[in-house]
C-alpha cells in the first residue's frame, strides 16, 4: 500500500531529511527561545538525546511531531513548544527575514503581516469559521452569551465584534465563554476595548527576545460598535483557556473589569510563531515574552485563577445565577417594568430561571441520602481576594443600561 506524502503516516524521505529538521529545531530554538536561559536548557539536553539517538527510530513525520513536541513541553514546561503537521506540502523552505526586517514588522504590528505564511493561514481559518464566533443568544434574565473558540487579527474581527456589540447592545450583563478559546492572534485587545471607556490605556508588554525589542499594546479608543463599558461581565474560564484567551482574562481581571468563573487556565504566558522545519512540518517556538503592566503579573506557567473557582460544565449556571441575583430584584422593583406583559414581568425577567439555578445547586450541594453513595458537587470556591459583587438594592445604577458604570460591582 502506497503511503501519501501529505499524511501523518509519512515515512521520512531519508535519515538525512530527519537530521535536518532537529538540526533547524535545535538553532531555532537556540537564537530565539522568549527566555535565553531556558532555551539553552532546552538545547542542551535536546542534543543530548538527539546524540544517543533517540529519535533514530521515528519512522514517520507524525510520530516524529508527537514525540518532539512531547520532549519540548517537558524540558521546558512550555505549551507553545510544539511540533505541528501540515496536510498542505511546501518542499522549499521559506528565506528568513533579517533581524532588522522583522524589527520593521513588528513596529507595523506583526500579527497582522500576511507576508509571513502563518498570518496568511490563520486568516483563511478565521474567515472560514466566522471569527471563531461559535455562539451569541440571550439567556432569561436579558443576559447576553457569547462564546469565542479563538481570537483573530484585529483587522479581521473588526466587522464581527461590531455586530456581536450590537447584537446583545441592550442586554443587562454579558457572559464570555473563553473554556475552550485556545488563543490566537491581537483581537482579545480590541474585544478588551469595548468593556471600557475610550482610551489608549497600555494592557499588555511584550517583549521580542530575537529582535530585543519591547512593545506596549494598549486599548483601542476607537471602535466600530457600540462599547459596553457601563454593565457586569462576567468571564468563563477553564483548564484549556490559553495563551491570548490567558492575555483577555489576566488584563480584564487586573483592570478589575470582570469576573472570572471556573477553572484556572493553562498557563502560556509567551506568544509563539511558526517556522518550517520539513515541506509537513513546522516548529511553533515561544518567541517573546508578555507581561500585564496593570499588575506586572505573567500567566507563563501558573495561568489565571478565577474569582469563582467551579467544575467547567457548571461554570456557565454560576455566572447566570450570579447575573440573575444582581439583575432580577432590580428589575421586578421597576415601576415602569413591573406590570411587563401582563403581569407576567417576574416570569420574563428571569425570576423562574433564578430559582430554578438556586434549587439545582442547593440539590447539588445536599449530603446523600445513603450514606454510602458520594453526591457530586458544584464545587464552588470563591477567591478570598476578590471582591463580591453588590446587593441588588445597591445595584440598580449597574445594571438598567442607560444608566452609570458597573465598575465596583465587577471588582478583582
Amino acid at each position: 500500500m502506497t503511503v501519501l506524502d501529505n499524511t501523518r503516516d509519512a515515512p521520512f524521505a531519508s535519515t538525512q531529511q530527519r537530521a535536518d529538521a532537529l538540526a533547524l529545531i535545535v538553532s531555532t530554538i537556540d537564537r530565539r527561545f522568549a527566555v535565553p536561559e531556558e532555551g539553552e536548557v532546552l538545547v542542551a539536553e535536546l542534543r543530548k538525546r538527539i546524540a544517543a539517538g533517540t529519535y533514530d527510530s521515528l519512522a514517520t513525520i507524525g510520530e516524529f511531531a508527537d514525540r518532539l513536541t512531547t520532549d519540548m513541553q517537558d524540558i521546558s514546561s512550555d505549551k507553545h513548544m510544539r511540533v505541528v503537521f501540515r496536510s498542505d506540502t511546501r518542499e522549499v523552505r521559506p528565506v528568513e527575514k533579517t533581524m532588522e526586517e522583522e524589527r520593521k514588522i513588528e513596529e507595523n504590528d506583526n500579527e497582522e503581516d500576511e507576508t509571513i505564511e502563518s498570518n496568511k493561514t490563520f486568516k483563511a481559518q478565521s474567515t472560514f469559521r466566522n471569527q471563531f464566533i461559535e455562539e451569541v443568544r440571550i439567556l432569561p434574565g436579558g443576559i447576553g452569551y457569547c462564546k469565542l473558540l479563538a481570537f483573530p487579527m484585529s483587522t479581521s474581527a473588526a466587522q464581527a465584534y461590531s455586530g456581536l456589540f450590537n447584537m446583545v447592545a441592550d442586554t443587562r450583563g454579558l457572559i464570555l465563554d473563553l473554556t475552550a478559546n485556545r488563543g490566537g492572534s491581537s483581537s482579545a485587545d480590541l474585544l478588551q476595548s469595548y468593556l471600557h471607556k475610550a482610551s489608549r490605556r497600555p494592557v499588555v508588554a511584550l517583549y521580542h527576545r530575537f529582535t530585543d525589542t519591547k512593545n506596549v499594546v494598549t486599548l483601542h479608543p476607537c471602535l466600530s460598535g457600540p462599547r459596553y463599558d457601563d454593565r457586569p461581565v462576567w468571564v468563563l474560564i477553564s483548564n484549556d483557556t490559553f495563551s491570548a484567551a490567558e492575555h483577555f482574562a489576566c488584563t480584564a481581571k487586573a483592570l478589575g473589569r470582570v469576573r472570572l468563573i471556573g477553572e484556572k487556565t493553562g498557563g502560556g504566558g509567551r506568544g509563539c510563531e511558526m517556522y518550517w522545519i520539513h515541506p509537513n512540518l513546522d516548529l511553533s517556538c515561544s518567541t517573546y515574552q508578555a507581561v500585564c503592566v496593570v499588575d506586572g503579573s505573567s500567566w507563563e506557567g501558573c495561568g489565571v485563577k478565577p474569582h469563582i473557582e467551579c467544575p467547567v460544565e457548571d461554570a456557565l449556571s454560576v455566572a447566570h445565577l450570579e447575573a440573575l441575583e444582581l439583575i432580577v430584584p432590580v428589575l421586578e422593583a421597576d415601576p415602569v417594568l413591573k406590570h411587563f406583559g401582563n403581569g407576567r414581568g417576574a416570569k420574563s425577567f428571569g425570576r423562574q430561571t433564578l430559582d430554578e439555578l438556586r434549587e439545582r445547586f442547593e440539590k447539588k450541594m445536599a449530603p446523600a441520602d445513603d450514606q454510602t453513595t458520594t453526591t457530586s458537587t458544584a464545587d464552588v470556591e470563591t477567591d478570598p481576594q476578590s471582591a463580591s459583587i453588590n446587593p441588588p438594592s445597591e445595584s440598580a445604577a449597574q445594571v438598567a443600561p442607560e444608566r452609570s458604570s458597573p465598575a465596583s460591582a465587577c471588582q478583582r
